[in-house]
Parts: C-alpha cells; structure tokens; sequence
C-alpha cells in the first residue's frame, strides 16, 4: 500500500465494533468502559496486537455512543424557566 492511500475499513468489523460498544454501553451489570480497558490491558500483555487495535476502536465507539446518548438526553429535556 502507497504512503497515501487511506485504508478502507471491513465493513464486517465495523459492523462487529458497533455491536460490541452497544453491548458494554448497555449492560448495567458492569462498567463498560472498565472492563474494555481491562480487555485492552490483557491484549497489551499477551501482545496481540491485532485485538489491542480492535478493543481500542470499541473503546472509541463506546464513547462517541456514550456522547450521543448524552447530547440526546439534553436536546430532548425540558428547558428550564427563566
């Protein structure tokens, strides 16, 4: 691959990211984003790297959902009195 050729992402491992920060935003038995980096500490650890990539992306993508979910709850809230 040439020095300026952007990669273009497989749209099943998108596909399987957004799952997985859906799946640890909405489980309330755990903290999810604990638990990603206790995954990405054990990836770190047993250098697999391609997992440590990937979790990193998950972890991401918890956060821009964990963003938008917040972002959505202020819009949609009744604005005080003034």
């Amino acid at each position: 691959m040439g020095m300026h050729q952007a990669r273009v992402a497989d749209p099943a491992l998108c596909e399987e990211i957004a799952v997985l920060a859906r799946k640890y935003l909405d489980d309330p038995r755990c903290d999810g984003i604990r638990e990603i980096d206790r995954i990405i500490s054990g990836a770190v650890s047993e250098a697999r790297w391609d997992d440590v990539s990937k979790w990193h992306r998950v972890r991401l993508r918890y956060l821009r959902f964990k963003q938008q979910s917040y972002v959505a709850a202020k819009m949609l809230s009744p604005r005080s009195a003034a």
